[in-house]
């Protein structure tokens, strides 16, 4: 199974309370002010900590990873991987329902503060300045050579769907994962 991750954000004006707690929301002010601002509201409190300061650094994302682990791994999973651009798995459970593992697995997530800091981490490295991102990789893609200068993103979204076999190559998954081209090159498979 695979870590999915989904960001959900419900929208809080700076300076606001959370609505939950009462808490209020630091009033944010980079590139990513009004959408850390959203996350803010409904996160765990660990990501509240980390976001504070508007970055999410390695130290703070490798400490997520390993609370989450340290769940899973108190609750029986075995075979924890991550992976080094994101994402990671643990061996299926046999000994119960696969509904009952992905909840507690899903739990331990959440608890940890995995999904908003891996979410954020990743956002900050791969779009630091909140760049349009689908403009951002259809430009690497005309780049690359896979679509014609002057395409649209719709052009681009049309030929992700189209059977061009060019589009599951690994330079078309670059361009999907990092447009800008800002992660090290030299980050394994797995870690």
């Amino acid at each position: 199974m695979s870590l999915s991750l989904a960001a959900c954000a419900h929208v809080s004006p700076e300076g606001a309370t959370d609505g939950g707690s009462g808490q209020s929301i630091p009033h944010f002010t980079g590139p990513y002010a009004k959408e850390i601002a959203e996350d803010y509201a409904s996160a765990s409190d660990y990501f509240k900590a980390v976001i504070a300061d508007e970055q999410v650094s390695d130290a703070e994302y490798q400490e997520a990873r390993e609370r989450a682990a340290q769940c899973w791994r108190d609750n029986g999973f075995t075979g924890i991987k991550f992976f080094a651009r994101g994402g990671g798995s643990v061996e299926d459970r046999s000994d119960m329902p696969v509904e009952q593992w992905r909840k507690i697995y899903t739990g331990c997530e959440e608890k940890a503060g995995l999904i908003d800091t891996e979410i954020w981490y990743w956002n900050l490295r791969t779009n630091p300045d909140n760049v349009d991102w689908p403009a951002a990789e259809r430009d690497c893609l005309v780049e690359a050579g896979f679509l014609e200068k002057g395409s649209s993103v719709a052009d681009m979204n049309r030929w992700y769907d189209s059977a061009d076999p060019r589009v599951s190559s690994p330079e078309a998954h670059e361009c999907a994962s990092d447009p800008l081209h800002l992660l090290d090159d030299s980050l394994s498979e797995e870690e």
